[in-house]
C-alpha cells in the first residue's frame, strides 16, 4: 500500500509545483502547491481528504511500476545540488514509501520529466490523480 508519494517539478522560469498523497491519522489526503525554486509559503496549498477506495486505487495504479528499483537519478550523472534549498531550475524529483517498507525512495532528474518507459507510465497514472487541471497542464508543458 502507497503512503507517501510526491512529485515536484521545478521549470527554467524558477516556477515548481508539487503534488503529494501522503497517509495521515489513518487518512490519505492530497495535497497541490504552487512555489518558487522549490520553496513553498506555508498555507499556500490546497488539500483534499481521500476516501480510502481512491487511496486502494492509487496503490493498485502505482505500486505495479516498482519505483524502489528505478535508478535515483536521471541521467544517472545528475545530483540535484541545490535539493536542500529549494531545486534546481527545470528539474523534478519523486518521492514514494510503501507501508510495508522502511524507507523512501528518492528519485530526482535534470530536464523535463521523461515521457517514455517507466516514467512515461508513471505521468500517465498520476494524471489521472491529479484534481487540479490548471495542475497539470503546468506540470505537463514546457
Amino acid at each position: 500500500m502507497v503512503e507517501y508519494l510526491s512529485f515536484e517539478r521545478c521549470k527554467p522560469d524558477n516556477g515548481s509545483r508539487y503534488f503529494k498523497l501522503f497517509k495521515k491519522d489513518e487518512g490519505y489526503y492530497l495535497e497541490i502547491a504552487a512555489g518558487f525554486r522549490g520553496m513553498y509559503i506555508v498555507g499556500n496549498n490546497t488539500m483534499y481528504k481521500c476516501r480510502d477506495e481512491d487511496a486502494d486505487k492509487i496503490t493498485i495504479l502505482i505500486e505495479p511500476l516498482k519505483i524502489y528499483t528505478w535508478p535515483k537519478a536521471f541521467p544517472s550523472d545528475y545530483s540535484p545540488e541545490d535539493h536542500l534549498m529549494g531545486c534546481d531550475t527545470d528539474s523534478w524529483s519523486i518521492e514514494y514509501k510503501e507501508v510495508e517498507k522502511k524507507t523512501m525512495r528518492h528519485v530526482n532528474g535534470r530536464g523535463a520529466f521523461p515521457e517514455t518507459g517507466l516514467y512515461g507510465e508513471f505521468f500517465l497514472r498520476i494524471s489521472r490523480l491529479i484534481p487540479d487541471r490548471e495542475l497539470m497542464e503546468w506540470l505537463t508543458t514546457d
